[in-house]
């Protein structure tokens, strides 16, 4: 495996580990519920230097910030994330 290919598996992974980590919040959401923040600080996911992760996931279509499919809480969870990746590039 190319060495980009296995940086969009690593970035698919923590993408997934995030959205599982918030699946109860992402559920109340979609109940209409007001969820409790998480235990855990998601600023750990995020690299240092976040540039490549936000170009991956510009190009990957199914990115839940990408994919049409996604559900709106998905999307909205993904969204947040990158904007974060955003703020972190502008802070370096």
């Amino acid at each position: 495996m190319s060495e980009r290919g296995r940086k969009l598996d690593e970035i698919a992974r923590r993408t997934k580990a995030l959205l599982e980590r918030n699946r109860d919040e992402i559920a109340a959401m979609k109940n209409g519920e007001i969820a409790e923040p998480d235990d855990y600080n998601d600023e750990e996911e995020i690299d240092d230097d976040p540039r490549a992760e936000l170009d991956a996931i510009r190009q990957d279509k199914t990115h839940p910030f990408n994919d049409p499919k996604a559900t709106a809480a998905e999307h909205q969870q993904a969204v947040d994330y990158v904007n974060k990746l955003i703020a972190r590039t502008v802070r370096s």
